[in-house]
């Protein structure tokens, strides 16, 4: 009982772990697409947020570079609690700049850092969830309650405060539960013994290229929703944003029905159902129906790519 109980712990202390990561990144990037919106003007967010995806997808590939480089733990362990406190330091000088050379640079470095810090979390899931019967359903719930406490601090606090409080604390448990958690040598070397049950060429390619088509099609359509925000056409951050919670939430308890089984059949169900939430988008009145579809498809797009 006692085994069961350490493991039912652990879990949920990674679902924690991995869900405030995933709340402290989407509210960096809220943040930053609000103060270009005031500092560069509305016609700039889309620009940024583009950049700032490349800078995020920089950022997990410097994880795995940095574990290259990087071969002892302890000097993985103060690489990890540097690149915390400067993603902190520039987050914080996100909220006090006024000069937008400043800000750029700032918000380049924060979602850098983030996404090293993503990466950093995304493996030491992947190892502590392997052949979890719960991987999808504590995941699923955790990044959906991660958009859920978004959506409230959009919407229902001050939201300089709460995001610098947010991520000071965010950060910090992250860091200090991987930091101490004793698994940074699992799989140092995938499978090294067999060579049983390797992915062919072929497959990989193909693999990558649905991942890539995925989050470019996913990406494109956040950029519009990113520029209707700003534009404040409309706002992407009230009720509507509770259906990304939601395709989330579905998503992590699909997954976990027969080894994820139906997952990619349900993806690719919601991705061709989110091509017609252009044609919503439109028109005013469809807004809301639009962008629920596009959430919902996010959602399912999100897990999938974990």
């Amino acid at each position: 009982m006692d085994n069961k109980g350490n493991i039912k712990a652990g879990e949920f202390l990674y679902g924690v772990c991995f869900s405030l990561c995933f709340f402290a990144f989407m509210l960096t990037e809220a943040f930053i697409n609000e103060r270009c919106a005031v500092l560069l003007g509305a016609r700039i967010v889309h620009l940024v947020y583009t950049a700032g995806l490349v800078c995020t997808g920089l950022g997990f590939l410097s994880f795995p570079a940095l574990r290259s480089l990087c071969k002892k733990e302890n000097t993985r362990k103060i690489a990890l609690c540097l690149i915390g406190s400067f993603c902190l330091t520039a987050s914080l000088l996100l909220l006090m700049t006024q000069k937008p050379i400043v800000f750029l640079l700032c918000a380049a470095a924060a979602l850098l850092l983030f996404g090293h810090i993503g990466g950093c979390v995304y493996y030491h899931s992947a190892m502590f969830f392997m052949h979890s019967r719960y991987l999808g359903r504590i995941l699923g719930i955790g990044m959906g309650t991660a958009t859920i406490l978004q959506f409230f601090v959009q919407n229902f606090t001050s939201h300089a405060v709460v995001f610098i409080i947010s991520i000071f604390f965010s950060v910090a448990f992250v860091l200090y539960y991987i930091i101490r958690a004793p698994k940074d040598w699992i799989l140092g070397n995938p499978l090294p013994y067999s060579s049983d049950g390797r992915t062919s060429h072929k497959t990989a390619v193909v693999l990558i290229l649905a991942v890539i088509l995925m989050s470019l099609v996913a990406g494109m359509i956040d950029s519009v929703l990113t520029a209707f925000n700003a534009e404040k056409t409309y706002d992407v951050y009230s009720d509507v944003r509770l259906f990304y919670a939601l395709g989330l939430i579905l998503a992590g308890f699909i997954a976990d029905i027969k080894e994820r089984i139906y997952l990619p059949l349900v993806t690719i169900c919601a991705m061709l159902l989110s091509s017609i939430c252009m044609f919503f988008l439109s028109e005013e009145v469809s807004y809301f129906a639009g962008t629920a579809l596009t959430y919902l498809y996010s959602g399912f797009t999100s897990f999938f790519l974990l």
